[in-house]
């Protein structure tokens, strides 16, 4: 995808530029996820990889083959897609909807058989078979749109906020067969989850106000964006300033996040060394009867929201 741009009622006063110069790259055995608050323009993105959109400029490539008006049929072959919302049909049972989208590739029936067979099977959908998609629950529904998407082992699989309304247990099984399936093919995700991206993903793009704002590994992003470290401290409740104090002058960059009863949560500068803070620790703990602390690196959250914040400083403007 090259220096993609999609703008709505482009002719008219209400002009909204949703997708402005995205460019990436995704290589096979790669998950990308694209990461960003809502209305960032990540959907956007996707239709137009799925052709539902055309984009207004930009070019995109799918397996080394430029997206034209001539090969859309020929290039849409190779990709799987699971919308963000149900596209099932409601009076067409569970095994129906893979077999058709299974046949649509000129398979054999035995082959059919055996895809379906093995698709309701890997979705552990096999005991809804008869069912129609309207009478199953949204998780199962959820299973079903991504066996849809793999049934034909597509080159691209893509799905838009895979895990929006799952419960944990639907949701982690989901992010299982995701990754499993990931290895054969490019993989492209959506979501404004930082617990999915970072479990999927092996690369992770911001997106905010239609722009990527930055791309890299978790790691990556968590150390480029990331501002220091964060240190909680549990400790007496009538001790709580004398260690408040402590910290400060064992760290003069440290600035208190928070405090209540008895827990303290500081940044720390991300240059510091790691001996020196559990040194000072230590000595809390004997000084002024600290009885826990911890000590860890900025979450991919802190790094999302310093980016969403800023498109809402946009928004605003």
């Amino acid at each position: 995808m090259l220096d993609l741009v999609k703008v709505f009622d482009e002719d008219t006063a209400k002009q909204k530029i949703a997708v402005a110069g995205v460019s990436f790259s995704v290589a096979k055995g790669e998950i990308f996820g694209l990461l960003g608050p809502n209305g960032a323009g990540k959907t956007t993105t996707l239709s137009i990889l799925t052709g539902e959109q055309k984009a207004t400029s930009g070019s995109t490539c799918i397996d080394s083959v430029a997206l034209t008006d001539d090969n859309t049929l020929e290039i849409f072959q190779k990709l799987g897609f699971c919308p963000q919302f149900s596209a099932l049909w409601p009076t067409i049972k569970v095994e129906e909807h893979l077999r058709l989208f299974a046949g649509l590739r000129g398979y054999s029936d035995r082959v059919v058989s055996q895809k379906v067979r093995s698709f309701m099977n890997m979705m552990r959908i096999a005991e809804y078979a008869e069912f129609f998609a309207s009478d199953i629950s949204g998780g199962t529904q959820r299973k079903l749109s991504v066996g849809i998407a793999l049934v034909n082992a597509p080159k691209i699989f893509l799905l838009d906020e895979p895990s929006t309304g799952l419960d944990p247990g639907a949701r982690h099984f989901l992010w299982d067969v995701i990754k499993s399936s990931s290895e054969s093919r490019a993989t492209i995700l959506t979501t404004h989850s930082m617990e999915e991206a970072e479990s999927l993903s092996t690369t992770i793009s911001i997106m905010t106000n239609g722009k990527l704002q930055c791309i890299g590994s978790p790691q990556h992003l968590k150390t480029k964006y990331g501002y220091g470290y964060t240190l909680e401290i549990k400790a007496p409740t009538d001790r709580v300033s004398e260690v408040q104090a402590y910290i400060h002058s064992s760290f003069s960059e440290a600035s208190l996040l928070e405090v209540y009863d008895g827990h303290l949560k500081f940044r720390v500068n991300g240059q510091i060394r790691l001996a020196q803070v559990f040194r000072a620790l230590e000595q809390a703990m004997t000084k002024y009867g600290v009885t826990d602390y911890s000590f860890s690196q900025p979450s991919l959250e802190q790094v999302f929201l310093f980016f969403a914040k800023q498109q809402e400083t946009s928004s605003d403007s």
